[in-house]
């Protein structure tokens, strides 16, 4: 099946009917190919963005590199001030 999807993919879409999700196509049952819709593989990549940003959030926590909001902002209105003077 894998060859002949490859060389006809638009019919694979409208063959799959009304299912969601991925279609994953395959030669002697080994993984070859998936087939997702655009909305489908939007939505996994903006997934994708927030959880690498999650992840290096979290690293940013553990190694001590973040400080509470109302220091920060107390030191940037400062800052502020000084250089308007």
């Amino acid at each position: 099946m894998l060859p002949d999807a490859r060389g006809h993919h638009a019919k694979v879409p409208r063959s799959r009917g009304e299912r969601l999700g991925p279609t994953a196509l395959t030669l002697s049952e080994c993984d070859g190919t998936a087939i997702m819709g655009v909305e489908d593989h939007e939505e996994r990549r903006e997934r994708l963005e927030l959880l690498v940003s999650l992840i290096a959030s979290e690293r940013d926590v553990s190694e001590g590199r973040v400080a509470p909001i109302g220091g920060a902002l107390r030191s940037l209105r400062s800052e502020l001030l000084r250089v308007g003077e």
